[in-house]
């Protein structure tokens, strides 16, 4: 497992779990009067839901058959998504390909995915016997050159061996946009490829794609409005967003009868967000033995959490500074500390950043690896600092302006400077609260956070169904204790 994957789910909350997990089923909704579109083939009726399923991390909208299921699966930044039928004969699944080749073609990468196919059959990964040749992997059927929804597209069906059995493979290749690609992966055994083929093609031939040209306006109307709220901030404005005592979290995936002890214990953070000095980045000095630069003022976020993985234990603590508003010069720094253990085995990782004016380093050690050190010279405006992104959901409060925002933020699970949003909407509740819903980078699952009108946090739930909320220490030590979980103290 990445330990920085297992650090954003365990200790911020800030991306889906670390391991690719399904998220909570969702059927396409309808209106009452809706009735599911018919499309016609030699196999048969196709009846596609009326109202398109939205894919916003895919820029893209579908129409599914009536009465399957979708599954969001999300590990780190990759989100992909999956389409069942009730009878479970075929699946259906999509998933993000980019390239730094802006004249990459949609036929170049499905030929790119066909060869790496025949690769991963001659090594024996696709449960076959590696000595087989990779000719038994047989193209039944290529469409180069294809125009579906509205962009270049290419497919190809291919049988593969699987015991007694061959499994078909089909692959649908859109270009979306210059650079980026959506793959639609279709599976079934053979003997149900003519009816699957049918409702396979039927749903890729109604994909719609944003358009590049609207998306890029879009995201430079969120940066000047995240351009815009951070050049306004105060020290008033930040001490205001300051926790008044330490909170402590639960995370947890519901149960059907929510009730909390048949809930899933996934993890526990405590997190203070407070002013403070440089040297708290090093808890085990004493304040007495600061040096000058120690003292240095700003504001200071302490996150520290227990994250449970079936019979790994990971323990983490994590401690950010930044001078903000309190100097003309903005500096940052950050120390992050994993501990894992599974029965006597350790390990440990660590994260350190660093940001002195325009220029930013982060270094990551991972035992028993060679350290990694990464620097880049951050945008002139628009920078959300490691301290900011705790605080933004009080400031976004603050503010009082339901907008589209868009920061440049380092983000640990890529460890690069991504662009993030969060969309501010009003609840409909009379205590006029916030709904705000974030994505950590542009392909990354939405989570959705629900605020006081003060912005105090209600919930966060993540795109894969896990919940974070408040909760009273003591009630969470009992809650623990009473499924036999492991508690730090």
């Amino acid at each position: 497992m990445n330990p920085r994957f297992i650090h954003i789910a365990a200790v911020t909350l800030l991306a889906a779990a670390p391991i690719a997990a399904p998220a909570q089923t969702q059927t396409p909704g309808a209106t009452p009067s809706a009735s599911p579109t018919t499309q016609s083939g030699g196999a048969g009726a196709i009846l596609l839901h009326p109202e398109p399923f939205q894919f916003p991390g895919l820029g893209m909208s579908i129409s599914l058959p009536a009465g399957a299921v979708v599954n969001t699966t999300t590990a780190g930044r990759t989100e992909s998504f999956s389409v069942q039928p009730p009878d479970n004969t075929w699946l259906l699944s999509f998933q993000e390909k980019r390239s730094r080749d802006l004249q990459l073609t949609a036929n170049a990468v499905a030929d790119e995915v066909l060869g790496g196919i025949g690769s991963t059959k001659q090594r024996g990964e696709l449960g076959s016997d590696p000595k087989r040749a990779v000719s038994e992997v047989q193209v039944i059927d290529r469409q180069p050159n294809l125009q579906l929804g509205g962009v270049p597209a290419a497919r190809f069906y291919i049988a593969v061996p699987e015991g007694e059995n061959r499994v078909i493979h089909a692959y649908t290749v859109f270009q979306a946009e210059p650079g980026r690609f959506v793959l639609a992966r279709m599976q079934c055994l053979e003997p149900e490829l003519p009816r699957a083929r049918l409702i396979y093609e039927a749903v890729v031939a109604s994909a719609k794609f944003e358009d590049p040209i609207a998306s890029a306006s879009d995201r430079a109307a969120a940066i000047l409005a995240g351009e815009g709220l951070l050049g306004e901030l105060s020290v008033e404005d930040y001490d205001r967003a300051l926790l008044p005592s330490k909170e402590w979290r639960r995370l947890y995936r519901p149960a059907v009868s929510g009730a909390p002890i048949d809930a899933q214990e996934i993890a526990y953070q405590s997190i203070e967000i407070r002013r403070g000095n440089r040297g708290d980045l090093t808890p085990e000095r004493s304040p007495e033995r600061w040096s000058a630069t120690e003292k240095q003022e700003g504001y200071v976020v302490r996150v520290a959490a227990r994250y449970l993985d079936g019979a790994r234990i990971i323990d983490s603590e994590s401690v950010f500074f930044a001078t903000l508003a309190l100097s003309d010069e903005p500096e940052e720094a950050w120390t992050v500390r994993l501990r894992i253990r599974e029965g006597k085995n350790t390990a440990a990782w660590t994260e350190t950043g660093a940001r002195y004016g325009e220029r930013l380093s982060v270094r990551v050690q991972a035992e028993g690896a060679a350290p990694t050190e990464t620097t880049w010279t951050l945008p002139d405006r628009g920078y959300l600092t490691q301290v900011e992104s705790y605080m933004l959901p009080r400031l976004l409060a603050q503010s009082r302006t339901p907008l589209v925002f868009s920061f440049y933020c380092y983000n640990s699970t890529t460890n690069k400077l991504e662009l993030r949003r969060d969309v501010m909407e009003t609840t409909a509740d009379a205590a006029g609260g916030w709904l705000i819903r974030t994505r950590l980078t542009e392909g990354m699952a939405e989570r959705e956070t629900l605020l006081t009108a003060d912005g105090d946090l209600i919930k966060t739930t993540t795109a894969d169904g896990v919940v974070m909320e408040p909760i009273e220490v003591d009630r969470l030590h009992t809650l623990w204790k009473n499924k036999n979980l492991p508690t730090a103290n």
